[in-house]
């Protein structure tokens, strides 16, 4: 903060105390620098919560006196001015006058101008430290740095994976009702007919049920059903708000399972940016396919959806929730079967979003403790597959 000018940090820790206060409560926060003064000045006062500033009062805590372990207490100014321990009796006796006044408390029982706060009933100081290494008395600065440990809260799994139902349905594609009708397009899938329109049944019949608007913007916007290409189209009166065609490729057997995973990415994305909660997915060519083959694609694409919609969101402030609840798969068959297998992908997918959560989550919090008690409560949950020694 600014070195000289008392208003300019009081404003300044009012408008950091502004953003502090505007994030969640339960996030937590740390807030540490070069204050330029000291905790008992009007600044460290309205930070502390013991004094209002234009009507507000911060809830701040300091980490060296609520630390259980503080090293180096004998440094009782972190200024010194590039003269190391040699801060001169004159400071002791001002410590020891406060506390004959009973102006000494646990909140400003020190002479620091560098300070760590912090915010949140998870965060716990453990250790903090006044910093005074220097190389034959040479400083690399005017102040003592200040070091602090926080342990925060061992949680791995706070989130739950997105929820988004699976059913299959054998529905005509222009009776569907919904929020996005997805379909997904190979390159053969784009070949014209001697009208110079869509060969493809399913893809003529969408054509037909909106004027040939599909098959124009498909030709404006040079779609030919490559990897990665899609293309939304709004439109209005009955049935789906948009209908999209996303791109498979060449689409060949050695290349099934990938081509359809990136297609429910390529689905969910869209459906994030549409704010669809409902999307019907159809292949164009699925009347080719095997049963074997329905079945493997419908897998593929809702592992590929559910990847897409899932966000790992633990450690931002703000985020979005999943707007995509359902998806119905539409020319790739009904029944028993078709139902295990998707419910089979869900549980796939929950153990991958265990196994990223697992590699992302900090050393601080996915320490060696709390990855054996994930470990211990998966054995726990399944048992009779299950066992663990630690």
């Amino acid at each position: 903060m600014d070195e000289f000018s008392p208003r300019a940090r009081r404003r300044s820790a009012l408008l950091t105390w502004q953003h502090i206060a505007s994030l969640p409560p339960s996030l937590p926060v740390v807030y540490c620098g070069g204050f330029n003064t000291q905790k008992e000045s009007t600044t460290g006062r309205f930070l502390l919560g013991r004094s209002r500033e234009h009507g507000v009062v911060g809830d701040m805590r300091d980490a060296w006196p609520n630390s259980r372990l503080r090293k180096n207490m004998s440094l009782i100014r972190t200024y010194h001015g590039f003269k190391g321990n040699k801060q001169g009796t004159l400071e002791f006796l001002k410590l020891i006058f406060r506390a004959l006044c009973l102006c000494w408390d646990r909140q400003t029982q020190d002479l620091h101008i560098d300070w760590i706060l912090f915010r949140g009933r998870s965060l716990a100081p453990v250790s903090c430290e006044v910093v005074n290494d220097n190389i034959d008395g040479h400083y690399p600065s005017s102040h003592y740095p200040i070091f602090a440990e926080f342990m925060l809260p061992r949680t791995v799994r706070p989130l739950d994976p997105p929820a988004v139902s699976f059913a299959a349905k054998e529905i005509d594609i222009v009776e569907w009702k919904g929020d996005m009708l997805a379909v997904g397009v190979t390159e053969k899938d784009m070949t014209k007919d001697n009208n110079s329109k869509f060969q493809n049944s399913i893809l003529k019949k969408l054509d037909s049920q909106h004027a040939g608007l599909l098959f124009q913007v498909s030709a404006e916007e040079d779609f030919t059903g490559k990897p990665g290409q899609s293309t939304v189209l709004r439109l209005s009166g009955h049935g789906p708000k948009r209908v999209g065609l996303f791109g498979l490729g060449k689409c060949t057997t050695s290349s099934t399972t990938p081509a359809y995973r990136a297609l429910g990415e390529s689905i969910a994305s869209s459906a994030k940016a549409y704010q669809a909660n409902n999307v019907a997915i159809i292949l164009a060519s699925s009347e080719d396919l095997t049963p074997v083959l329905k079945l493997t694609a419908a897998s593929a694409i809702a592992t590929g959806t559910l990847l897409g919609t899932y966000e790992d969101t633990r450690f931002k402030s703000e985020s979005k929730k999943p707007t995509l609840k359902s998806v119905d798969f539409l020319g790739l068959g009904v029944g028993p079967e078709l139902e295990k297998k998707l419910k089979y992908t869900e549980h796939v997918f929950t153990g991958v979003v265990l196994g990223k959560e697992l590699v992302n989550s900090p050393a601080n919090v996915l320490t060696p403790v709390a990855l054996a008690q994930e470990a211990e409560k998966i054995a726990s949950t399944y048992h009779d597959v299950f066992s663990v020694k630690i």
